[in-house]
């Protein structure tokens, strides 16, 4: 969940940037500094632009300069060889980032697109928690309701409007070693309501 006042980034007063600032850097540099977590290739590059651009704000806070954001990714994205359209993916990607510490990951050169949206840090946080709180209870629609909520609540134009199919979430636990299977449950019947008996005991059992 996301508290009221980081739902509001970057609108929020210059006093409380700091602290948020200071927070989003210290969580990236350790995941990019992971053996185990850390982004390999093109996602790798965006998260550090995103470190780069959070940088970038720091500095602009402490020397008081007030550059505009979009100033600010512009130079990023300069850095990067990069012009505005990177500069508007850094923004959204910051904004992701410092709200719900994830980046989406690239699709290029995956064979499944929704898959790999699957492997987002973000969804598979949403997805943990949802088997969490049922446990055994666990199926693939619901699984699927809850990641489709995800992709809409996080505003990103790329996934916002997809909604996962239960066939999907099922191959998705299958690559993570997870096995479904149907819980029957044990029903009992009282043999004197069945309606062979019933008319045995009205037309032929005389007590």
């Amino acid at each position: 969940m996301v508290d009221q006042q980081v739902s509001r980034w970057p609108y929020l007063p210059v006093l409380l940037r700091p602290e948020y600032l200071y927070n989003a850097i210290h969580d990236l540099q350790e995941l990019l500094g992971s053996m185990r977590t850390c982004p390999t290739g093109a996602d790798r590059k965006w998260h550090e632009k995103v470190l780069c651009f959070l940088g970038a704000q720091v500095s602009d806070l402490e020397w008081e300069r007030n550059i505009e954001r979009i100033e600010l990714s512009l130079q990023i994205a300069q850095q990067f060889m990069k012009g505005k359209d990177v500069a508007e993916r850094i923004r959204k990607h910051e904004k992701l980032w410092i709200q719900y510490r994830q980046i989406p990951l690239s699709k290029q050169g995956k064979h499944a697109k929704v898959i790999s949206l699957l492997d987002d840090r973000g969804a598979s946080m949403a997805m943990d928690e949802y088997l969490s709180s049922v446990e055994k209870l666990a199926n693939s629609d619901g699984l699927a309701n809850v990641v489709t909520a995800y992709w809409k609540s996080i505003g990103d134009p790329e996934i916002k409007d997809k909604e996962l199919a239960s066939r999907t979430t099922q191959e998705w636990f299958k690559r993570r070693g997870y096995k479904w299977k149907v819980i029957k449950k044990g029903i009992y019947k009282d043999g004197n309501e069945q309606p062979d008996v019933m008319d045995y005991c009205d037309n032929i059992y005389l007590p």
